[in-house]
């Protein structure tokens, strides 16, 4: 009988051993690599500011950067004589569009009656001659000359404004680039579509 009781205690035993083994075999195993300490946030910085660059191409390396606007260089300040040059050119072709207008009999001499009364009439020290006004449909040019002795320099704007009431339509003046021998000369234009005809003709650009 105590033989049996002791082949029990062994075998109970044998048993222990193995299960404990096995419990051993399942725990968590220890790692053979080097355990490197986590960097703090300085020595991040200085990893990014040592990093090789990505690329090697020279010039912007992003599409935003690539397409960013440049900055435009500041206009060149126009010159007198150059904003005088395109208002002369400007006002060629109010003459060359009045020199294609029909006459109309009864409006143009009487607009020219009137031109001729608004510069006899002009009360300003630089009063120029009216050499020549020339009516047609809807506008009137006039050619001009200040003498050459008048002591006083042409007042552009005193003349405009000076025949408003027997011109009331858009006038334009500009001077010749050169004076002649008898003084300076100019020319000013009338266009009175707007007065004949209304300004909403005008502006939907139809013209009899």
């Amino acid at each position: 009988m105590k033989i049996v009781y002791l082949l029990i205690a062994f075998a109970l035993a044998i048993g222990a051993v193995v299960v404990f083994l096995m419990v051993r075999d399942k725990g968590p195993r220890r790692s053979t690599a080097l355990a490197v300490p986590e960097a703090d946030d300085g020595d991040r910085r200085v990893a990014r500011l040592n990093a090789p660059p990505i690329s090697s191409s020279v010039g912007p390396t992003t599409m935003s950067e690539a397409s960013a606007p440049i900055p435009q260089q500041l206009a060149r300040p126009v010159s007198i004589a150059e904003k005088a040059e395109s208002e002369r050119q400007v006002q060629g072709a109010r003459i060359r569009a009045h020199s294609q207008e029909l006459r109309d009999s009864v409006w143009a001499p009487a607009m020219e009656a009137k031109v001729q009364k608004a510069f006899a009439n002009l009360g300003i020290e630089s009063r120029p001659e009216l050499l020549k006004v020339d009516c047609r449909h809807t506008s009137c040019v006039a050619d001009l000359q200040w003498p050459k002795a008048n002591e006083h320099p042409p007042d552009l704007l005193g003349l405009l404004g000076g025949i408003t009431m027997e011109v009331p339509c858009a006038r334009f003046v500009t001077l010749d680039p050169e004076a002649g021998s008898a003084g300076v000369t100019g020319t000013l234009v009338a266009d009175c579509e707007a007065v004949r005809f209304g300004a909403a003709r005008v502006s939907a650009g139809e013209r009899r």
